[in-house]
């Protein structure tokens, strides 16, 4: 499972930039599992809060992406360690586990 986190936002998405990032993570996810294409992260996560608590591996070139980007990926914004962080995402976003459902579902 993948744990995105969005330490500035509530039960949904006010900033387009952190929009913008969590549909370009979903989009390449989605593209592994049901074997379409995604483009390139590009600039995707400029401006953006996100931070990655678990799983980035499980989504094509996110790790690479965030450490090109400075976001954390392990820790969240106010350094602490994951499981901290662990408690606020589980109330946010927990819409890749969600799809990752959906899609074996659908298969």
């Amino acid at each position: 499972v993948t744990y995105l986190n969005y330490p500035d936002e509530g039960h949904g998405f006010a900033r387009p930039e952190n929009s913008l990032s969590f549909m370009a993570v979903a989009e390449n996810f989605l593209s592994q599992c049901l074997g379409g294409i995604a483009q390139d992260y590009g600039d995707d996560f400029e401006g953006s809060t996100i931070e990655v608590l678990h799983g980035a591996e499980y989504v094509p070139g996110l790790s690479e992406e965030l450490e090109g980007h400075g976001a954390p990926s392990s820790t969240g914004a106010d350094g602490n360690d994951t499981s901290a962080s662990l408690q606020l995402a589980s109330r946010r976003i927990l819409f890749l586990s969600f799809l990752s459902s959906l899609v074996r579902f659908i298969q």
